[in-house]
């Protein structure tokens, strides 16, 4: 007599989530895992709390795949790697949901050539670059690779764009990566055309109770705005050091309140 097993089947399939992933930013994925040498890695997305939007956003390869995580396949446009794939964490999916994930290189700095920023025919008059705040929060990314990826973007500014250090962040634990990480941008800005912006100097001269109270927000994170009159100022002192003109003083500026900065957009806008 035969015997006959009864095999009970579940849908083990890996749910999809609903993030984007352009074909550029794919084929820089793809070319990124050809120089590692590696098939078998995906692009983790990922979110936790911090930041300036309240959470800070993680890329990272992991060949990882965790209880939960929604997998998608991209395609890339390339014949050495026709796909990559993006996971995303349980938690992080309605969060991301939505969401883009574009190359700054490969779309962002285009389009501002394309604007005639870059090489003409429009020069702006200053430049600015502020980075690595919330590339602290995240450890995932390891310094060296943060001056890489500096760099690149160094090699696309105008000259004599000003480029600031990371603020320190006092007593939290990320203060001694912040300052690998700013060591990392005034070795990168002093092989550019770039001046530097010593935003952690200033913050590191005030006392804790004076940087933590005088100039924080609410949350006790960003800064407020007389933090950011002081900054602005460093930035009005590198600008005019660089141009050999007297440095204007920030607080003697008109001061916009949030009306103002509303009817200015909307006579912009019409």
């Amino acid at each position: 007599m035969a015997e006959t097993t009864l095999t009970e089947t579940t849908d083990t399939q890996t749910p999809e989530h609903e993030v984007i992933l352009t074909e550029t930013a794919a084929a820089k994925v793809a070319s990124l895992l050809a120089q590692e040498g590696r098939d078998d890695l995906r692009l983790r997305v990922a979110v936790q709390p911090g930041g300036c939007s309240g959470l800070v956003y993680q890329l990272y390869f992991d060949e990882r795949l965790l209880d939960g995580d929604a997998v998608r396949a991209f395609p890339t446009g390339s014949g050495e790697m026709a796909s990559v794939e993006v996971v995303v964490d349980r938690m992080s999916v309605p969060y991301l949901s939505g969401a883009t994930i574009e190359s700054v290189e490969l779309t962002q700095i285009p389009q501002m050539r394309g604007l005639g920023l870059l090489e003409g025919p429009y020069r702006p008059d200053l430049g600015t670059l502020t980075i690595g705040g919330n590339d602290v929060m995240t450890e995932d990314m390891a310094p060296g690779q943060f001056e890489e990826r500096l760099r690149r973007v160094l090699a696309f500014l105008p000259a004599d764009a000003l480029v600031s250090t990371i603020p320190s962040f006092g007593i939290m634990p990320q203060e001694s990566r912040a300052q690998d990480m700013s060591d990392r941008i005034a070795f990168a800005v002093s092989d550019s055309d770039a001046h530097l912006v010593d935003l952690r100097s200033l913050t590191q001269e005030y006392s804790l109770p004076t940087y933590t109270f005088a100039y924080h927000a609410a949350d006790f994170f960003h800064p407020n705005s007389a933090a950011y009159t002081k900054w602005a100022q460093l930035f009005a002192d590198a600008w005019a050091t660089s141009r050999r003109e007297a440095a204007p003083v920030v607080e003697d500026a008109p001061q916009w309140d949030m009306l103002s900065a509303r009817v200015a957009q909307s006579e912009y806008d019409d």
